[in-house]
């Protein structure tokens, strides 16, 4: 018998036992702008949880909120283990949404890195009959058009839409068989000695739901990322005081990418995110993990390699090259003028990548080099030397 959508707004997450925590200060969020009127249900989707983080959030329910937990093991099973350099596995659950709930007409789905800021009702309440999702624009920026032309041409940046929140149509998406198509996309990219798809469901939904997507109110999905200076300068210029303005009023913050405000608290938005985390019962996980990263960074060994308030050029978009950035950032150590890797202006769309042959338009102190190889260090000062570089002006960090 089907529910009475009138009275249940149904809501689904997807976590792991890392991310767990931000996923419940999530949810708290949404019961703190919730409606008396309302009934909400609140499913948990996820592989390997642990037994405390499931009596956590189930304990979360009230006399209007329904919180579960639901084991998807039987969903994914023959499933490749999707996963890309900065996406994991459940990002490919909302696939899987329409096979658990059938019972609902249309369903929310959140990624677990937002702060909601109304009554989630409201995004609830869109009309997408004949639509497969409801979903917010993908912010326009040079990189991720670059992205998209580069992967699947197909999708124009203006057509394209972020996938941390949507709302779905259960029948329409069973019905065109979304799901299959979008794993048949997954299997083939998966099978390629060096796959595509970097954003695993956000790429193939935007395919296989092209042109069946209704756009709806960006307020509800700001990706503060695109607010940070580096990601702000890959916006397109037209759209930058719109998208500042947008954030003003923002519904719903989604701190997509790979700066976190459980991380870095100076983030924009990392206020809104603390004041709810204090009042979860994850709080003290979350605090004590805020602790151990600050005092990773404030033991950065690479640091005391760099002169401090001096103008750099950072070398390196890998893992280690990331963590420099977000410590550098953090501890305001030095001002990082430009970002530069060989390779990774693709692997990472999200980021304002430049490539070497740019270092000599820029004024800089050092040239830092953020690379943990050694041998990789040293053909990459081979080659900056090459093109011109002054040797003393190169600095690897973990010499």
């Amino acid at each position: 018998m089907r529910i009475d959508n009138k009275k249940i707004v149904p809501i689904v997450f997807a976590t792991n036992n890392n991310f767990a925590p931000y996923t419940g200060v999530a949810i708290q969020s949404i019961i703190e702008h919730s409606c008396e009127k309302n009934n909400y249900h609140i499913y948990i989707l996820y592989n390997e949880l642990c037994s405390e983080y499931i009596n956590v959030f189930e304990k979360m329910k009230t006399d209007n909120f329904l919180v579960q937990c639901i084991n998807v093991n039987s969903y994914i099973s023959g499933m490749s283990d999707f996963q890309s350099l900065h996406l994991t596995q459940e990002a490919v659950y909302r696939l899987i949404i329409p096979d658990i709930f059938e019972q609902y007409d249309k369903i929310i789905y959140l990624d677990g890195d937002i702060i909601v800021k109304y009554d989630i009702s409201d995004f609830y309440n869109n009309d997408i009959d004949s639509y497969v999702i409801g979903a917010i624009r993908e912010v326009p920026c040079n990189a991720m058009e670059k992205y998209y032309l580069t992967h699947h041409s197909e999708v124009l940046i203006e057509s394209a839409f972020n996938t941390g929140v949507l709302l779905i149509n259960i029948n329409e998406f069973i019905k065109q068989k979304i799901k299959e198509k979008c794993l048949k996309l997954l299997e083939d990219d998966f099978s390629r000695t060096t796959p595509l798809f970097n954003y695993l469901d956000q790429d193939v939904l935007n395919i296989t739901c092209k042109d069946k997507v209704k756009f709806l109110d960006p307020l509800w999905n700001i990706q503060i990322k695109f607010m940070f200076a580096g990601e702000y300068n890959t916006v397109k210029y037209d759209f930058r005081e719109t998208l500042i303005n947008l954030s003003k009023k923002a519904k719903i913050l989604h701190f997509a990418g790979s700066n976190k405000p459980w991380n870095l608290d100076c983030l924009t938005g990392a206020d809104e995110f603390w004041k709810i985390a204090v009042k979860t019962n994850f709080y003290n996980e979350i605090k004590k993990r805020f602790i151990c990263f600050k005092e990773k960074m404030l033991n950065s060994k690479p640091l005391k390699n760099i002169k401090k308030d001096s103008n750099i050029i950072l070398y390196g978009a890998g893992g280690k090259g990331r963590e420099l950035r977000e410590i550098i950032v953090y501890e305001k150590h030095c001002n990082i003028i430009l970002w530069v890797d060989k390779n990774a202006k693709e692997k990472f769309p999200d980021y304002d990548i430049h490539l070497p042959s740019e270092i000599n338009n820029y004024n800089y102190n050092e040239i830092i080099i953020a690379i943990e190889s050694e041998s990789v260090a040293n053909s990459i000062r081979e080659e900056l030397i090459s093109i011109g570089i002054n040797k003393k002006d190169i600095v690897w960090i973990y010499q």
